[in-house]
C-alpha cells in the first residue's frame, strides 16, 4: 500500500506544483497590468500636453506676426512723427502766404470794383458757377495767375485803391 499512497502523495504535489507557477504568473499579469494602466494614464496626459502645446504654438506664431505688426507700426510712427517735424516750419510759411494771398486777393477785388471793366478777380464766373462762398475760393486756388504788382504797391494795397 505503500506505492499507492506514494502515486498519490506525488499526484497532489504535482497538482499543487502548477498551481504554484499559474498563481505566480497570475500575480505577474496583475502587476503588468497595472503598471500598464499607469503607462496609459501618462500617455493620455502626453496626448493632453502635446494638445496644448500645439495651441500654444499656435499663439506664439500669431504673437510673433502681432510683434512684427507692432514693429512696423513703431516704424511708421517713427517715419509720421518725422514727416510731422520736418513739415512745421512749412505750415508757418503757408499760413504767411495764405495771409498774403487774402490780402492779394482783397487788392484785386478792390481793383475789380473800382475799374469794373477789367474783372481781374474771376468772381462773376465763380457766382455764375454756383461757387459764390469765400471758403471754396480760398481753398480753390485761382485757375489763372493774376497779373503781379509792381513791388511798391503789393504791401501797402489793402483796400486803399478807391478814390
Amino acid at each position: 500500500m505503500r506505492t499507492p499512497s506514494l502515486a498519490i502523495a506525488s499526484l497532489i504535489i504535482l497538482l499543487a506544483l502548477p498551481g504554484c507557477l499559474v498563481q505566480d504568473i497570475h500575480n505577474e499579469l496583475v502587476g503588468v497590468n497595472a503598471r500598464l494602466e499607469r503607462v496609459e494614464g501618462t500617455l493620455g496626459k502626453i496626448d493632453t500636453t502635446n494638445q496644448q502645446l500645439t495651441t500654444l504654438e499656435a499663439r506664439l506664431n500669431t504673437l510673433d506676426r502681432l510683434e512684427s505688426i507692432d514693429a512696423s507700426l513703431k516704424s511708421i510712427d517713427a517715419e509720421l512723427v518725422a514727416i510731422n517735424d520736418e513739415l512745421d516750419p512749412i505750415k508757418g510759411s503757408l499760413e504767411n502766404l495764405d495771409g498774403h494771398l487774402a490780402s492779394l486777393r482783397k487788392t484785386i477785388s478792390n481793383i475789380d470794383s473800382t475799374i469794373p471793366f477789367l474783372k481781374l478777380s474771376g468772381d462773376d464766373e465763380e457766382d455764375a458757377a454756383g461757387d459764390g462762398d469765400e471758403d471754396g475760393a480760398e481753398a480753390d486756388p485761382v485757375s489763372t495767375p493774376p497779373p503781379t504788382p509792381p513791388a511798391g504797391e503789393a504791401g501797402s494795397g489793402n483796400g486803399s485803391g478807391g478814390g
